[in-house]
Parts: C-alpha cells; sequence; structure tokens
C-alpha cells in the first residue's frame, strides 16, 4: 500500500512542477554588405564599418524559452522574452543581452495577407532604445514543416528567400549583412544525393577490404 501511495504523490508533484525552460539556439553566417545601414567607425571590431564591407559575419542568438509564455496560433510560435546575442566579425565577438522586447519566432504567413513569401523566422536581442542590439529576418520560400520553436531546421539562403537581412547596432557601429546559412537548434544541411552515392560507394569499398582481409587470415 505504501509503494502505491508513494507512488501516487510523486506523480502530483511531477504534474504540480512548472514546466522547465527550453534553450533555443539560433546560427547565421553571412556578408557584410554596404548600403546606408552600415556605417560608424567600427572601432568596435577593428576597422571602420566601410572597411567591413565584403566580411563574414557569424551571430548566435539563445533563448530560454518558458513554454507557457509561448504565443501560439495556428501560424505559428512567437516567444516574447529576454535573449543573448554574441556577433563575431573579423575574428572580434561581442555579446549584447537583450531585456524584455527582445523576441524570437518562427510562422507560415495567413495566405489572406497576400504576403509574397510563405514562411518566417525573426529574433531580436535588445535593451532601451539606442542601446546594442542584434536583429534578423529570413522568410524562406517554401512553407515551413513545423513551427515549433524547438525544432530543428537548417537552410541555404539565396536571392530566392524574400528577406534575409541582419542588423546589428553595436556602440559607433551600424551593420546590414546578407544571412548565407541559418540554422536552428542543431539543424544541419541534408547531404545531396551525390554525396549519399559517395558514402555508400566508400562503405562498400571498406566493406569488400574488409571481407579480403579475413579470407587471407583464413588460408594462412
Amino acid at each position: 500500500m505504501k509503494p502505491l501511495l508513494a507512488a501516487a504523490a510523486a506523480a502530483m508533484v511531477a504534474c504540480a512542477a512548472p514546466a522547465s525552460a527550453t534553450v533555443v539556439t539560433i546560427t547565421e553566417t553571412g556578408t557584410i554588405v554596404g548600403d546606408a545601414n552600415t556605417y560608424g567607425d567600427g572601432t568596435e571590431f577593428g576597422d571602420v564599418a566601410a572597411n567591413l564591407v565584403g566580411q563574414a559575419f557569424s551571430v548566435t542568438y539563445t533563448f530560454d524559452v518558458d513554454p507557457g509564455s509561448v504565443d501560439t496560433d495556428s501560424y505559428g510560435s512567437y516567444f516574447p522574452g529576454s535573449g543573448t546575442a554574441s556577433i563575431t566579425i573579423n575574428g572580434v565577438t561581442h555579446m549584447v543581452t537583450g531585456g524584455p522586447t527582445s523576441f524570437t519566432q518562427r510562422r507560415n504567413e495567413d495566405p489572406a495577407w497576400g504576403l509574397p513569401y510563405a514562411s518566417q523566422f525573426s529574433s531580436a536581442v535588445q535593451g532601451d532604445f539606442g542601446d546594442d542590439f542584434v536583429e534578423d529576418y529570413l522568410t524562406p520560400p517554401s512553407t515551413l514543416s513545423s513551427t515549433d520553436l524547438t525544432a530543428p531546421y537548417y537552410h541555404v539562403a539565396t536571392t530566392a528567400d524574400y528577406y534575409r537581412y541582419m542588423y546589428a547596432q553595436i556602440g559607433g557601429t551600424h551593420l546590414h549583412g546578407d544571412i548565407e546559412t541559418f540554422s536552428a537548434n542543431g539543424g544541419a544541411p541534408t547531404p545531396e544525393p551525390a554525396s549519399w552515392a559517395m558514402m555508400l560507394a566508400g562503405f562498400g569499398m571498406i566493406g569488400g577490404a574488409m571481407r579480403s582481409v579475413r579470407r587471407k587470415a583464413a588460408i594462412a
């Protein structure tokens, strides 16, 4: 009887316990572009902003997502909450810690809106007005199979994407970049058919070599 009571009590405690936060990570790479949104002395990254044009950047966002705070509807998920972002350019990394206006979202658009894209990702880590910030906006041309913020996803951005930008303000440096690769929650590229064929051929050659060694050993 006592074991049953203990098990029942444990189950009640588990049900009553609040859902733990889930860490959502987003990593993107790309190239700084030269336009009116790239300006400043650039000393935060070791050079004037104009000379950073054409350089590679990488950004990583991290959000501790409380499942109870996610706004979910039939089109997707939106999490308003503080997060952190790191941005690396020219070998220099800066961290930005966001306040309550930070967010991340993943959604498919309502067809009734008539927008020229099917899906979107966007995130922003920002403090008060005028503080450092990093934000992005990516609109892949195909509908997302999952709008769960925690689901893995990988995308190679091209001109087929309606939007694929990154904006950042770090000190006196303002930067605009084109996103080229986007990975959420460890999402990785799917090997091309030719790559699969090469891998299978390689496994076949290894298997053949192992069988040959076994035959030689048996004869000896």
